[in-house]
């Protein structure tokens, strides 16, 4: 490969470690092509993207790029799964590509800005979808209001019953 078909790569590359909101690099080896064009397929669903790049030609990319703290895991066969949304369904889709092919393994990656460990990754992966967290949080902030209107009503009809409870006996008592 000549310099300049090299240089273009990795301009190529910065740009998509750049714009990156969630990058994963990932350990393929043993994976066949089948298998990677599933898993590519899958991301493509979450407008991510899955990238088989030379190690030197992405260590160079990273540079002055949130990946760029990621350097020392560009070794061995690696490959970036990125998304330019800041989705976490991409994390979703790799654990599970995953658990099912155990050839495929996670190393580290970015989100956010933030280098994110193996951990890390997992932990992200599990998290509720958006939606279901922002209804759980909003039935908590509802929940001691409604806590509230249920006492305050309790404190009303107990209040209405002694009144009968008053006009029954004043009605016996003639």
């Amino acid at each position: 490969m000549k310099k300049a078909e090299k240089a273009e790569i990795i301009s190529a590359v910065r740009d998509r470690f750049a714009k990156a909101k969630v990058a994963v690099l990932t350990d393929y080896l043993g994976l066949d092509v089948e298998k990677l064009t599933e898993l590519r397929v899958k991301l493509r669903g979450v407008k991510a993207d899955y990238k088989v790049i030379k190690n030197t030609l992405a260590s160079k990319a990273a540079e002055g790029t949130p990946l760029e703290g990621l350097k020392e895991h560009f070794i061995g066969p690696v490959g970036v799964a990125i998304s330019y949304d800041s989705s976490l369904s991409i994390l979703k889709i790799l654990t599970e590509f995953a658990k099912k092919e155990d050839k495929l393994k996670l190393k580290a990656g970015v989100v956010e800005n933030k280098i994110a460990d193996l951990k890390e990754l997992r932990a992200l992966a599990d998290l509720p979808p958006r939606d279901v967290l922002l209804a759980k949080f909003m039935g908590s902030l509802k929940s001691p209001l409604y806590g509230l209107a249920g006492s305050l009503n309790g404190i009303m009809l107990k209040f209405v019953y002694a009144l009968n409870s008053v006009k029954e006996q004043k009605a016996k008592a003639g």
